[in-house]
């Protein structure tokens, strides 16, 4: 995936969002690769809705309610979009379960010199880059 920052960002009291921004405290002390990029612990296929969601303000749909559960607990529990979160368990009767494992890794870059996200990453692994458009 490439994103442009402000969406990834545009939720500043997420998780994600503190990830993302310069100087946080939280920023200072998530986990981070060799490169600088943030490192997340998670399902790159449960990001897509996640990125939808920040961009337009609605999850595509419909999802399956195994789905909408995990997606719920991505949001609350990983990335900290309550709002999701709160969106999904009304909407599919989905708590957010910590119940979700064997998940693959997803990274998330703050920042990207040409907004591309990388061609090399290994199966499974996803490399996210926010490119500042």
């Amino acid at each position: 995936f490439g994103a442009p920052h402000e969406i990834l960002a545009s939720l500043p009291g997420s998780r994600l969002g503190k990830w993302l921004t310069p100087g946080s405290q939280e920023g200072d002390a998530c986990p981070r690769d060799l490169t600088g990029r943030v490192f997340v612990d998670s399902d790159p296929r449960l990001f897509a809705p996640i990125l939808a969601f920040l961009a337009l303000g609605e999850v595509p749909g419909p999802l399956a309610r195994a789905a909408a559960r995990r997606l719920a607990f991505e949001a609350r529990h990983i990335y900290g979009i309550i709002s999701l979160a709160r969106l999904l368990e009304n909407e599919y009767g989905a708590p957010s379960s910590p119940s979700v494992t064997g998940t693959p890794t997803a990274r998330l870059s703050p920042s990207s010199k040409n907004g591309e996200s990388d061609t090399h990453a290994s199966p499974g692994v996803m490399l996210f880059t926010a490119g500042s458009a």
